[in-house]
């Protein structure tokens, strides 16, 4: 869990868990905080509606990490993520993704710019992991390794 720039807050599941947040649905929450689920559930028959409402109720960016990782809006709005592969389904790989939220915000992004940017850069370095191994082979570490390959690919013209 950290802060980014401003109020904004980005906690993984794992820190929800560890401080008996895993279900708690709690008011106090701003506007702008960023919450990822470890849900891996498969997304083919479209967005999680719990999830859009968590979001709207609120007042959150709410990220769930899976097959076809969803963002849901404070505004009612759900994106789907097109990067990222299996082998991504790995320990660590969630804590990855919740750092590069954060840094991201640490670099001025706005919170649904930083959550959609990380998700897609997430998914992306983790199809560039599995490129130089194989899905099976991918860790966390490996994730890590390639955002800066990342990075540049999204920027390549």
């Amino acid at each position: 869990a950290g802060k980014g720039q401003g109020d904004s807050e980005v906690q993984g599941a794992d820190q929800r868990k560890a401080h008996g947040h895993a279900d708690e649905k709690s008011e106090e929450r701003g506007e702008g905080d960023l919450a990822e689920s470890g849900s891996h559930r498969n997304r083919t028959q479209g967005p999680d509606q719990m999830q859009i409402e968590f979001a709207k109720k609120y007042k959150v960016i709410v990220v769930l990490k899976g097959a076809y990782t969803s963002i849901a809006l404070p505004d009612g709005s759900c994106y789907f993520n097109s990067t990222g592969n299996a082998g991504m389904a790995t320990a660590g790989s969630g804590d990855v993704l919740t750092g590069i939220i954060l840094s991201l915000l640490g670099q001025g992004y706005q919170p649904e710019h930083a959550a959609m940017v990380g998700v897609y850069l997430h998914g992306l370095a983790g199809d560039l992991a599995a490129q130089t191994g194989s899905e099976e082979s991918v860790i966390a570490g490996d994730i890590v390794e390639n955002i800066g390959k990342a990075f540049r690919k999204i920027r390549e013209p």
